[in-house]
């Protein structure tokens, strides 16, 4: 489907609501709505042109054009409506069950640090040359995603890292868009189920789209995935990962303690330059925690290095990687460390939870809730995991959406008492946290997870504002220990 193949436009809208006279509207078909019910909303605002997957009665002024697959179709023309605008830039699609956003403001810095204008689209929102667009989804609907990559552009953006959602890209949001480089990090069974992917095989397929639309790949050796992620169609493609094998390699890991905060060190293993120089070790001290934001850091690392930046920018670069609300430690005036991150699913939770066993803590106390309107099969791994590697768990309301908080813990419950943890029932998130920070011991670690850098609550579709440092904050000022 092109633009050449419809009438003259001057506007594309898939909601009737920002429908405008001269336009053209695509209606989609989701979960909860179908756009074909909204053509008429559509045309009473003056669209004349209507895309649709099957025949629709509109007055005769009116245009409609069928095509199999709406979503499809409105990707590509999104991408000529926009002249194009992935082609005139370098792009970087991350994929992965978790580590995307970590891993796009690792990059983002180092490309920073290069001397290149970087932008970031993802979990946290977009952003790029000292502007910032709110997102509702972590990969954008192609209209949105061709809009502000052509901002973008137009701002002199020379380089933009995506975060690739196997949703995004199973349902064609990120068609059209010309990738230089795709990166898989790894993958666990998560986003399935209900209204989203029904089963494992389409979770891990759909994540597998990104390496036939990328002109270089970087697969994480060490996952179990890595044969159908390097089963693309790449110009090439490099590993990195702890696995003898990988191009790029991380080994002797050391976690560092400080009064409040956690650290690792690492060593990191580049290939060659050229074909007769020896590989390269870089001793790194990373203010992030845990091997798998080594990891993660290794992985940004290799992306730079396929991108030309030189091995001593991006070094320096990270040494100083911090990502909000992602293993992010909040100074706190007392003897303990108080980390939040936005574990939300069982393999995040896991992760964290051996991280913070490699500094053999005396006291792990978890806050937690779990999002509404999602897989109650997540909730039960979530409070099993974090029943098994915690001393308390405090278990919390987290953006119920539609569902009643209360409800949500009872789920998370089945799995706490299957690990037979300690556990608290704080529903309201703030006294939740100040619960934890009253308790915490000398040395000990206060998990605060599930938001992230979320700063909002949201209950039947209102976000409240709610952030988690402020509250931390607040606690001490006030007298709190």
């Amino acid at each position: 489907m092109t633009l050449s193949s419809l009438p003259e436009i001057q506007s594309i809208a898939y909601d009737s609501r920002r429908a405008l006279p001269g336009g053209l509207f695509v209606a989609l078909t989701g979960a909860d709505a179908d756009g074909h019910d909204y053509i008429m909303a559509a045309y009473e605002k003056g669209c004349r042109v209507f895309l649709t997957e099957r025949e629709v009665g509109v007055p005769p002024d009116a245009t409609v054009v069928v095509c199999e697959n709406t979503r499809a179709a409105l990707a590509e023309i999104a991408s000529e409506f926009y002249n194009h605008p992935s082609r005139s830039m370098r792009l970087i699609g991350l994929t992965g069950t978790k580590g995307k956003t970590s891993v796009s403001y690792m990059l983002r810095d180092i490309l920073t640090a290069a001397g290149r204008s970087a932008g970031i689209i993802g979990t946290t929102g977009a952003f790029a040359a000292g502007r910032e667009w709110e997102l509702l989804n972590t990969t954008p609907e192609s209209l949105e995603l061709h809009r502000i990559l052509s901002e973008m552009r137009d701002a002199g953006v020379t380089d933009v890292v995506i975060e690739a959602s196997s949703w995004g890209l199973f349902t064609h949001r990120l068609d059209g868009v010309e990738f230089e480089l795709g990166v898989f990090l790894n993958l666990s069974p998560d986003h399935i189920g209900g209204k989203e992917h029904p089963d494992y095989e389409h979770y891990a397929n759909s994540k597998r789209l990104l390496f036939d639309r990328c002109r270089r790949a970087l697969i994480n050796a060490d996952d179990k995935e890595a044969p159908r992620m390097l089963n693309n169609t790449a110009k090439e493609t490099k590993t990195f990962g702890c696995s003898d094998n990988a191009d790029y390699r991380a080994g002797a890991f050391t976690p560092i303690k400080s009064p409040t905060a956690l650290g690792i060190r690492f060593t990191a293993t580049l290939p060659p330059t050229t074909v007769n120089c020896q590989l390269s070790t870089i001793n790194y001290q990373l203010p992030m925690p845990g091997r798998h934001n080594a990891t993660n850091a290794l992985a940004a690392l290799a992306c730079a290095d396929m991108l030309g930046v030189e091995r001593a920018t991006a070094v320096k670069a990270l040494s100083a990687a911090r990502v909000r609300g992602r293993a992010e430690c909040v100074p706190v005036p007392a003897d303990f460390t108080v980390m939040i991150d936005y574990a939300h699913n069982a393999l995040s939770v896991q992760s964290l939870m051996e991280m913070a066993k490699e500094y053999a803590l005396p006291q792990i106390i978890t806050v937690f809730g779990c999002g509404g309107d999602r897989a109650a099969a997540r909730r039960r791994d979530m409070g099993r995991i974090a029943a098994q590697h915690s001393d308390l768990c405090i278990l919390t309301s987290d953006n119920p959406r539609s569902e009643k908080a209360e409800d949500i813990i009872s789920d998370i419950l089945v799995g706490v008492g299957e690990a037979g943890g300690a556990y608290e029932i704080v529903p309201d998130r703030r006294d939740a946290i100040r619960r934890a920070l009253s308790v915490a011991g000398k040395d000990s670690l206060v998990l605060i997870i599930g938001k992230g850098h979320q700063c909002y609550e949201e209950i039947n579709g209102v976000r409240h504002f709610f952030d988690e440092r402020e509250v931390v904050s607040n606690y001490f000022a006030e007298g709190g220990q």
